[in-house]
Parts: C-alpha cells; sequence; structure tokens
C-alpha cells in the first residue's frame, strides 16, 4: 500500500496538498513532533469498531498519501494517523456526502446506525478530496496540537448542507460538524437523497418496520409496516447484517434489506424545501 503518492498530481492539485502539509508540519514542529510516511489504514480498519461504515469515504476514492504524526506529551509520544484521499470523480465525492448526510444529518447515531469509529476520527472533505485524522481513545482536548489540526481541517472544509466534517468520538459515536466545530442537523427535506421500493412481498401481505435491527438473533418490536408496493421510501443507512434503515415521516425504522430495492435515479419526486 502507498505510504506517499503525491507526486503523481498534476501541479496545482500537489500544491494544494503541500501547503496544507507544510502547516501540519509546522504546527507538528512548535511541540517537537514529526510526520513520517506510514501505510494507509483509514480504510482497512474493517475489523474495528465502525470501520466498515467508512465505505461512503472509502468507495470510489484512493489513498494519496498517509502519515503517522507523533509529539511528546507528558511522560510518553501522542500519535495520530493522517491521510489525504482522492475521489475518481466528482459525482463519486458528491455521492459520498450524500450517503454522511443521509447517516448523520439527524444528529448523533451509535454503532450500529453508521458511526465510523469507535474512538477519536474526523473526515474534513473539500470538492473531490477527503482528509482524515484518527487517534486514539485516550487523547484529550490537553493535547493542544492534535486538537489544532483536527480543528483546522473541519475550518477549511467546503461546507455540504453546512457540514465540512464529520467526526467519529470516544465510545463508538459519529455526528457532523461545520467550520466553527459546531454540531450541524440538515433538515429533514434536505437529508436523503437515496430512496428504496419495497419488493417480493406478497399483495396480500405487508413488510414490518421494526424499531431496530435483531439484537441478539431476537426481532425488535414492530413499530408499523409498508405495503407491498411502496415506494421512494427515504434510505439512511445500507448495513447492518441484512437490515437496512429508512426514514419515514421524519422518523427512522429499520426493515428487512431482503425486501428492499434502490430506487433508479430520478424515479421519486424531490422534495419541495420545507
Amino acid at each position: 500500500m502507498l505510504a506517499l503518492a503525491l507526486t503523481t498530481l498534476p501541479d496545482p492539485q500537489l500544491s494544494a496538498v503541500e501547503a496544507e502539509l507544510a502547516w501540519i508540519d509546522a504546527v507538528l514542529a512548535a511541540y517537537d513532533g514529526q510526520r513520517a510516511p506510514a501505510p494507509e489504514a483509514f480504510c482497512h480498519r474493517g475489523d474495528w469498531p465502525g470501520g466498515s461504515n467508512r465505505d461512503f469515504l472509502c468507495e470510489d476514492s484512493e489513498a494519496v498519501g498517509s502519515w503517522m504524526i507523533s509529539a511528546p506529551h507528558q511522560r510518553g509520544v501522542i500519535r495520530g494517523h493522517l491521510s489525504v484521499r482522492r475521489f475518481e470523480t466528482e459525482a463519486a465525492a458528491l455521492e459520498a456526502g450524500q450517503r454522511a448526510v443521509a447517516r448523520y444529518g439527524a444528529g448523533t447515531v451509535g454503532i450500529h446506525d453508521g458511526a465510523f469509529s469507535w474512538c477519536n476520527a474526523v473526515a474534513a472533505w473539500s470538492g473531490e478530496w477527503v482528509w482524515t485524522l484518527e487517534y486514539g481513545c485516550h487523547v484529550s482536548h490537553h493535547v493542544v496540537w492534535m486538537h489544532t489540526i483536527q480543528d483546522t481541517l473541519m475550518a477549511r472544509g467546503e461546507p455540504f448542507h453546512g457540514a465540512t466534517a464529520a467526526m467519529g468520538l470516544h465510545s463508538g459515536w459519529s455526528k457532523l460538524y461545520d467550520a466553527s466545530g459546531a454540531p450541524v442537523r440538515v433538515p429533514y427535506d434536505e437529508r436523503y437523497e437515496r430512496q428504496v421500493r419495497v419488493t417480493d412481498v406478497a399483495n396480500d401481505d405487508v413488510l414490518w418496520m421494526r424499531e431496530g435491527p435483531p439484537a441478539r438473533d431476537e426481532l425488535e418490536p414492530r413499530v408499523g409496516s409498508l405495503p407491498p408496493d411502496a415506494r421512494c421510501v427515504d434510505l439512511v443507512y445500507q448495513g447492518h447484517e441484512g437490515w437496512w434503515k429508512l426514514a419515514i415521516d421524519g422518523e427512522a425504522v429499520w426493515a428487512a434489506a431482503r425486501y428492499l430495492k434502490p430506487e433508479r435515479p430520478g424515479a421519486c419526486p424531490t422534495p419541495a424545501p420545507g
């Protein structure tokens, strides 16, 4: 896996990435820290809690550079993993942003709802680029250099529905933040760009919706149903062992994925601004 591939970029793009790295190096130097090339790790955390939920950041993007950053702190050394990725196309970058807004736009979510990290991680986007920074649960706000880098990556991000970054928090929570570091909630009528329809349900039957995915192989309580011809149901999160999270009238519900199929692009009407 490439640890550094900056020389493959055209000059203007190379200059922008190098400028960001030069600023990060200056922050590290002020704390006797350093940045060293390291194998790409952010998108290879499938066995970590939340690692598989990084699909929206890792699919259709490639690692441009990857580094370990570190600096002394008290009697030890604090380390973090920094990387920059680039989406293959503008459309892929837009799709990633839409999936982030769908998952986290309603507020804080946990691992089973799409959180992408158990400990501290930030993914800050700007057009076709996404910068990621990941560090341990034990790193507090007292580690000034780490939080300076994190906050500045978020501040320099390009707003998408008001958010410049998604952040993973201690104990498996994720949410959206704006350039000032404030949490972002996206209005319902702007939140969902992907819809599904019910399929393979008999005409005299319904698809039951539930409070959550099965826990220890036991089904959660029913919270309503969808008819066999239901169309254009908002999709929040596509995952978790055969169950998908949907949004019905602003409420989150779950249904078995084997009875759902993504709608074709343009098949559903665009909601009027509310």
